[in-house]
């Protein structure tokens, strides 16, 4: 019996009209096990063994950040530009800066320009052919004169320090043009030049192969929060995510979050919350709040971080992160110089994780979700409901097809509708 003929047997005996009701119980199924999957999140780990974080000891101190600062407002307020003590502090670490000049033009017939300041942090050990990559604003934006003074300030103090021997790859240091942070216009520069065959000058040292980005977005910061969602649903390796994951929780503690910027408050979740039968029962409570810091993960993996420079920087296959710093009002209060201690730590011990690592990250996955600073939900959990809702939202437009009075052009119409289908799988 030929494909046409059971078609057509389907359609005469009307089977298809209980495949509207079996999708609708389908994806009420389904929804109820998604609203599971906080309680099956696992908790978190490293299954790098070789990333060992927490073993590391830090020589950074506040007094680097105290000391390169001072200089740089002292510059700053005798009139000279930030982008000129950004270049010769470079060069007086021999990182021999390169400057990017480059033009944008705008929706209203302007052309703006633009400098990135690039810079490479020789090191020992390196055998060549691999490096890491430091970003971090040269000028422009609230937050950006202590920005840099920090990163220039971790610069010189990989540079010089007698106890920095384990640099086992060169470092670039992008001092991106602050002004053109947006869509990440300067970062994406500097990348499209770098992986061109042609680099126009700017400099090299072989594949990039993990990435930080410093984006200290108030003069007195008090909060950490991790920013690690690109475009599209992208993200680091796990085990990448895990390291600086626990490196705050070790180092920042209380005072730190993932990005809420999307976040908004979900009526139902602080109605179960509140509720007084429920509000006393800890698994409850605790799956609420997983909940919360679940929806915010996904509408961040939809949405992205469109102006962070590590989701430019994941295009190209490099695992980043940016570390953020923020002021919040609700946090515990905190001097400058305690932030900028704690956040010097953070860098130097990922970075010293980092560089005993001589294998790219293989080991982990690049597909999951944050349900809370401790577990997560990976694809083996929440995989499979996928396909399972979209065959049920598509049972009901089969049934849509096959009802039509009209039979005329059904057979174009299928067919339209079997590649629409497959196009929304994938």
């Amino acid at each position: 019996m030929c494909i046409r003929d059971s078609f057509s047997i389907f359609v005469k005996r009307k089977a298809y009209t209980q495949l509207g009701k079996i999708g609708k119980i389908v994806a009420l199924i389904v929804f109820v096990c998604i609203l599971t999957l906080p309680m099956t999140a696992r908790n978190n780990f490293i299954s790098e063994n070789a990333l060992s974080p927490h073993a590391t000891m830090s020589h950074y101190s506040e007094a680097e950040f105290a000391r390169v600062h001072k200089k740089l407002q002292k510059h700053v307020s005798g009139g000279g530009r930030q982008l000129n003590f950004v270049v010769d502090f470079m060069a007086k670490r021999h990182v021999k800066p390169v400057l990017q000049n480059f033009t944008v033009d705008t929706i209203d017939g302007k052309t703006l320009k633009g400098t990135n300041v690039i810079g490479i942090l020789p090191t020992k050990r390196n055998p060549g052919g691999e490096c890491d990559i430091i970003t971090f604003r040269s000028h422009g934006g609230p937050g950006a004169q202590i920005e840099a003074a920090f990163t220039l300030s971790f610069l010189d103090f990989l540079a010089t320090h007698e106890r920095i021997n384990y640099l086992s790859r060169d470092i670039i240091f992008l001092a991106y043009d602050g002004n053109f942070q947006e869509h990440g216009i300067a970062v994406k520069t500097f990348l499209s030049a770098y992986y061109q065959e042609l680099s126009h000058g700017v400099p090299r040292c072989g594949i990039i192969r993990n990435g930080v980005n410093v984006n200290l977005q108030d003069d007195n910061p008090n909060l950490f929060v991790l920013g690690y969602r690109g475009e599209n649903g992208d993200v680091p390796d796990f085990d990448y995510f895990q390291l600086w994951n626990k490196l705050l929780q070790a180092n920042a503690q209380s005072n730190f979050d993932y990005d809420q910027s999307y976040a908004r408050e979900n009526k139902f979740l602080k109605a179960i919350e509140g509720a007084p039968l429920l509000k006393d029962v800890p698994q409850i409570v605790e799956g609420v709040r997983q909940w919360k810091v679940l929806l915010n993960d996904i509408i961040r993996s939809i949405v992205g971080g469109v102006d962070d420079a590590h989701t430019y920087l994941l295009h190209y296959g490099i695992h980043s992160v940016t570390l953020k710093g923020v002021h919040n009002a609700r946090r515990r209060k905190e001097n400058r110089s305690e932030f900028i201690r704690r956040l010097g730590r953070i860098m130097e011990q990922g970075n010293r994780a980092l560089m005993y690592l001589d294998e790219h990250l293989h080991a982990a996955s690049n597909f999951y979700h944050i349900a809370s600073k401790d577990k997560y939900v990976s694809i083996s959990q929440y995989g499979y409901f996928i396909p399972v809702l979209w065959a049920a939202f598509h049972l009901k437009t089969i049934v849509i097809v096959f009802t039509m009075k009209d039979r005329k052009g059904t057979d174009k119409l299928i067919a339209k509708y079997i590649t629409v289908a497959l196009y929304s799988l994938f």
